[in-house]
């Protein structure tokens, strides 16, 4: 049950996110409900499966709109691992922490992207895109990122819902050394 939520959770942040919040950016940032998932499933879970199912929408995202593969992936995926880094291990249940690490996060995906637009052959005003779009979108962001803490902290809240110490393939294992 977890997983499916999970996934329809996924799907749903990165149809809004690509559809929907592309029409409406606020200071001229576009908010990023895939990067709030990300921040809250990875300090509720401390765990790197929510690093891997962003990464999934995210390349649903390149399969879309990039002209190559990675270009939405990489920066998801390389802000998620450093997001569980901080996480990983930390008791930072607290809606502060999960919007600063959501402003943070988005700044980090931003200058990620800035630099794999310029290694794809882009011109881009790099000081114009930070100061005009990166900058103002950690507000967005963190914003969001403390708007969304109660509605992730009662999914969480369910027993179904938490990650289990005992994986699924270890029983798996056990039931292999037995024969």
């Amino acid at each position: 049950m977890r997983y499916v939520i999970i996934i329809l959770l996924i799907l749903i942040c990165t149809m809004l996110t690509c559809g929907v919040l592309v029409q409406f950016p606020v200071l001229e940032a576009q908010a990023d409900l895939l990067l709030i998932a990300l921040v809250m499933m990875t300090a509720f879970e401390k765990r790197l499966s929510p690093v891997l199912f962003v990464a999934a929408g995210g390349l649903i995202i390149d399969s879309l709109f990039a002209r190559g593969l990675g270009f939405y992936t990489v920066p998801y995926l390389v802000s998620g691992i450093l997001l569980y880094a901080f996480f990983a291990g930390r008791n930072y249940n607290n809606a502060l922490i999960t919007a600063a690490a959501s402003g943070v996060i988005w700044f980090i995906k931003e200058i990620i992207s800035i630099i794999l637009c310029i290694l794809m052959g882009y011109r881009i005003g790099i000081l114009n895109r930070i100061l005009t779009v990166s900058l103002p979108g950690i507000a967005v962001e963190a914003v969001l990122g403390l708007i969304s803490y109660l509605p992730y902290k009662w999914l969480y809240s369910f027993a179904f819902m938490q990650p289990q110490d005992d994986s699924e393939f270890a029983g798996l294992k056990r039931r292999w050394r037995r024969r």
